[in-house]
């Protein structure tokens, strides 16, 4: 359950990274720039018309630190289940499988 949380969390954030340039480019495309204007600029007013008309990024944002935080969770119990496991077995320094 807990390898299942790590992936499913991860693939999470990995969508709603792409859900949100999906959301700023549709933005671009609606607000009309005029010719010649540099991406970088057209890609910022349409964050700002986002941030400041919708609550769309602000959604985003909260679902990419909730699955974060689920991640980061996920990920500690993960160590803390695999020391409890191995706690009682010998460390093997893996440089020495080598010599």
């Amino acid at each position: 359950m807990i390898v299942e949380t790590i992936v499913h969390e991860s693939w999470r954030m990995s969508r709603m990274v792409a859900l949100e340039k999906a959301v700023i480019e549709m933005q671009r495309q609606e607000q009309h720039d005029p010719a010649g204007l540099h991406a970088s600029k057209s890609t910022a007013r349409a964050c700002r018309s986002l941030t400041e008309n919708s609550r769309c990024l602000e959604y985003m944002g909260r679902s990419q630190t909730r699955a974060w935080q689920s991640f980061r969770s996920a990920i500690k119990l993960f160590i803390d289940v695999r020391k409890e496991l191995t706690a009682g077995e010998p460390q093997i320094n893996p440089t020495e499988l080598f010599k």
